[in-house]
Order: structure tokens, then C-alpha cells, then sequence
């Protein structure tokens, strides 16, 4: 922070996933790294030769503190941000999220919610069966909202009034699990589970029209992958996928869209490793929350062996090339699509 302050920006090696909430990044340059290796085996002797790939960016640190009035936080801790109340966070289909103990709060930076007409609150109830679960959204010593959550995931929109500028802390209160529904040994109180909370004007979720130039998109899996991936025809295998809103469009999700077209979903386009000019297969994987400019999350997403009539590809090496498409409109990302070598298995 020093450093920056002088005038002396840095330059950080980083993988997928960097904290976007608080740094602001440009001039990235990017890599695939890639290494062969033997594969450990379970009895000697190991001979099978694979290869392991994973992204590496290079980027120019601009400022720490940019704040969380420009994209969605609370699914992971914040860096310079106090909070209590979490568990760990957790990776789902339906993006990154972290449960509550039925009572926790983060405390915001200075002008959080000064433009702000309300926080979208992007929220998950867990139980094995429907249920209602009492929830508070306390602004500063204000209740902001209350009422009863259903099992799944709720989107709210919590009003902001003036009296919420400057310093404010954010206070979420529910009734908890009821222990029996947990699994054994899970002695976890879980109260709601928050995905993301996300400050915005009141013109923030207006649709864009037919041109494509504000939707941008940066992705990339997660972690090493050892290619190919192995997928079977009567399965499924599942990468996290690292996703950020690189653009200034709105990505409406499929529950909070009226119609097909226009929301936005993760495209995983298939070809034959021998024949890459022909596509064999696209699967759609649906956002479960909106996301606006700059708001990121990691989703788990399913590598689905099926072609679009829904029957399963025959055994062989295919390549998917993974990007995001707005429905009845185009394909969009930042750079080239992720593209992952998988060798389905019946």
C-alpha cells in the first residue's frame, strides 16, 4: 500500500480468482502453463505420462481500497474489511457462497453506499425439505428488510436511505438448521448463506439492447487440470470455473429474466480433437444470480458428455472451449475461449 502511495505501482504473478473487490489491475498479460508428468498410480509401476495446465497473469496493481460499492462481496472474506459471523467458504453449482452462523456482519469502507439506491442481496437457504427461515438485513442499527426466506436461493432488494451513507455495517440475522438435517458429524450452526451482497443505483439491472461491445468477460478454471480430463458418457465430471463481469453490460440471470433471450449463461462447445472445425455438441450452464461490471464468482460447472439432442458422445478425445453467450444473441468473452482437452469414457 506504501509502495503504491509513493506512486510506485507493483506488478503481481497471480492465478484465477485474484480478490477483484479490492485491487484495481491493468496491462495484464497472460499465460498457460503447462508441464508433463507421470501420474501417480496406486501400484508400481506408474507409467501413465499426462499433462497439467493452469493460467498465470501478470498484473499491474493501480490501487488497494477501490471498495465494494463496484461489485459484489461477502462470498469470501474481504481483504481490509471486518466481519464475523462466516464459516469457510464453499464452491456450488450455483457460484461461491459462505454460510452464516444465523447471525454475522461485515463492516463497510467509508462511502459504500453513498450512490447506492439499494443492495442487492443474492441469498441461499439450505434444508433436505421446505422450510421458512426468519431473516433480518440490518443496516447500521436500521432493519432494512425482514421477513421469511424459503429453502433455495432468494434475491432481495434491500432499500438504502441516506441515513446509511458513510460508515455502515451490514448485519444478517436468521434462524438457523435444525441440526437433525445436517449430515453426521456436521456440528456446523448454519444460519443463511449469503452469495453475494452488491450496492447499485436503481437503474443498475436495466437490460442492455442488441449491441454486444459492453458484455466482457474474463474466465478460466481454476486451479491445475490434468489433460485430458476424463469424462464418461453415463456421468459427469465438474471444474471450478473462476468468472468476472469484465464489461459494463448487466448479466441477468434465468431467475430474474422474464424471457430466454437476453440471459446470460457459461457456453461448453464440443469437438472432435480430429475434426476441431465441427461442433458436436453445446451445453448451457445458467447463472443462478445476476452479475453486473466487475463482479466475479466461481462456479462449479459439470462437463455434461451429451450432445444438444441429448444423447451421450461415443468414447474418444473431444476438446471443449468454455466462454460465456448471451441467449438469442451472441457468444462473448475478454480473450480466446478456455479451451480443455477431455477423453470421454463409457
Amino acid at each position: 500500500g506504501a509502495r503504491i502511495d509513493e506512486g510506485v505501482l507493483p506488478w503481481i504473478l497471480h492465478g484465477r480468482g485474484f480478490d477483484d473487490a479490492v485491487l484495481a489491475r491493468s496491462h495484464e498479460t497472460q499465460w498457460r502453463l503447462a508441464r508433463r508428468f507421470v501420474l501417480p498410480a496406486a501400484r508400481a509401476p506408474a507409467t501413465v505420462i499426462v499433462t497439467g495446465a493452469r493460467t498465470a497473469i501478470l498484473s499491474r496493481i493501480d490501487g488497494i481500497g477501490v471498495g465494494l460499492d463496484h461489485s459484489m462481496f461477502g462470498a469470501s472474506h474481504t481483504w481490509g474489511t471486518r466481519e464475523d459471523g462466516f464459516h469457510a467458504p464453499e464452491i456450488a453449482d450455483f457460484g461461491s457462497f459462505r454460510y452464516t452462523t444465523g447471525d454475522a456482519w461485515i463492516d463497510l469502507p467509508a462511502g459504500t453506499l453513498d450512490d447506492a439506491a439499494v443492495v442487492k442481496a443474492d441469498l441461499i437457504v439450505y434444508g433436505r425439505k421446505p422450510a421458512q427461515r426468519a431473516t433480518e438485513i440490518r443496516i447500521g442499527d436500521r432493519i432494512a428488510w425482514k421477513g421469511m426466506l424459503a429453502t433455495g436461493i432468494t434475491t432481495l432488494r434491500v432499500p438504502v436511505v441516506p441515513a446509511d451513507h458513510g460508515r455502515a455495517r451490514i448485519r444478517i440475522v436468521s434462524d438457523t438448521v435444525d441440526p437433525s438435517e445436517l449430515g453426521a458429524g456436521d456440528t456446523r450452526v448454519l444460519g443463511v448463506g449469503v452469495i453475494g451482497l452488491r450496492p447499485m443505483p436503481a437503474d443498475a439491472t436495466t437490460e442492455s439492447g442488441p449491441d454486444m461491445a459492453a458484455f466482457r468477460a474474463t474466465l478460466g478454471v481454476v486451479g491445475e487440470i490434468v489433460e485430458p480430463v476424463n469424462a464418461s458418457a453415463t456421468g459427469s465430471q465438474a471444474l471450478i470455473l473462476d468468472l468476472r463481469n469484465a464489461g459494463t453490460a448487466y448479466w441477468p440471470s434465468f431467475r430474474e429474466h422474464p424471457e430466454p433471450a437476453g440471459v446470460v449463461k457459461i457456453a461448453l462447445q464440443w469437438y472432435r480433437r480430429d475434426r476441431p472445425e465441427v461442433k458436436v455438441g453445446d451445453n448451457r450452464w445458467p447463472l443462478a444470480v445476476s452479475m453486473l461490471g466487475s463482479d466475479h464468482m466461481r462456479v462449479r460447472v459439470p462437463l455434461h458428455a451429451f450432445a444438444d439432442g441429448g444423447a451421450p458422445f461415443s468414447a474418444g478425445d473431444y476438446v471443449v472451449r468454455i466462454s460465456m453467450v448471451r441467449e438469442g444473441f451472441a457468444l462473448f468473452a475478454n480473450e480466446e475461449p478456455v479451451t480443455i482437452a477431455v477423453r470421454v469414457t463409457r
